[in-house]
């Protein structure tokens, strides 16, 4: 299993132990040092992502995602070890809460991982994208991931196109990851009032 991480993925590992506990033998590749201890304690046996090739399947949460299953994440911080789990896998599962769900990506909130070398001027250079750029804070520190580095919280102008913003981050010098998870999911279980949906990507999207 891939395993993303926050506050859903560990629930989901919470219920997996009792699976475990009942003989189920799993092996995860965890996406943060917190989701990997969770995993350990659940159980499972966890193996760094590339001794493990070809995950079977990554399961993650997520902060947003329309009914075409685009996601934003990285509310937690890991964003950019939870693309590389994604990616790892043929399928990628979001379990999320169902009024996380969005008519539009645009908008909203973005996490940016930047390199912690003059992170500054990458602040800058998001500006100029059209986003209002928020260093995340800690403590009364700027936050840092696992890989040392800070996030900026983006608010880009509504009339920006999530593809085109994610396109445009990626371009951009000292930028690490985005948090736009745009065409990653294939299925979503999202939990709400009257139980749990299932939601599939459509194909061609």
């Amino acid at each position: 299993l891939g395993i993303g991480s926050g506050r859903t993925v560990g629930a989901f590992l919470d219920a997996l132990a009792a699976k475990v506990q009942q003989g189920m033998s799993l092996e995860a590749a965890c996406a943060s040092q917190e989701s990997a201890w969770a995993a350990r304690r659940a159980g499972l046996r966890v193996r760094p992502l590339e001794e493990v090739g070809t995950l079977d399947l990554a399961v993650d949460g997520t902060d947003l995602l329309t009914e075409g299953l685009d996601c934003i994440k990285g509310g937690g911080g890991a964003l950019a070890r939870e693309r590389l789990v994604a990616l790892g896998a043929p399928h990628l599962l979001v379990i999320a809460e169902e009024d996380k769900l969005r008519e539009t990506l645009a908008g909203e909130v973005v996490p940016v991982e930047v390199l912690s070398f003059a992170h500054k001027d990458t602040a800058g250079r998001l500006r100029a994208l059209g986003c209002a750029v928020t260093l995340r804070m800690s403590g009364g520190e700027p936050y840092r991931t696992d890989n040392g580095n800070p996030i900026y919280d983006c608010r880009p102008r509504p009339d920006i196109a999530p593809f085109a913003l994610h396109d445009a981050f990626l371009e951009t010098p000292g930028v690490v990851a985005s948090g736009y998870f745009l065409g990653m999911a294939h299925e979503a279980l999202l939990a709400g009032p009257r139980g749990v949906r299932r939601v599939l990507r459509r194909r061609g999207q």
